[in-house]
């Protein structure tokens, strides 16, 4: 948020609520993180039809290693 100001202050400041948000900071930190900063999680949860999962790519350390051994062959210079 701008100036450090938490979404529920700066609402207030406007003259607004959001009733997700809670009437404290600490109701309104989770609930935030909840909605918003979890949102991905909550949404791959749901393709496997759990409340939240953690997107993953496993790639293998050898294909690194002949990409780089690759790259060291061609791009190499002497010291």
């Amino acid at each position: 948020m701008e100036n450090g100001a938490t979404p529920r202050r700066r609402l207030a400041a406007e003259g607004k609520r959001l009733p997700l948000l809670g009437n404290d900071d600490e109701t309104a930190n989770r609930q935030y993180i909840k909605q918003f900063v979890l949102a991905g999680g909550r949404e791959c949860g749901r393709r496997h039809g759990i409340a939240y999962a953690e997107s993953f790519h496993y790639v293998e350390p050898s294909s690194h290693e002949a990409r780089l051994n690759e790259y060291i062959g061609r791009n190499a210079v002497p010291l």
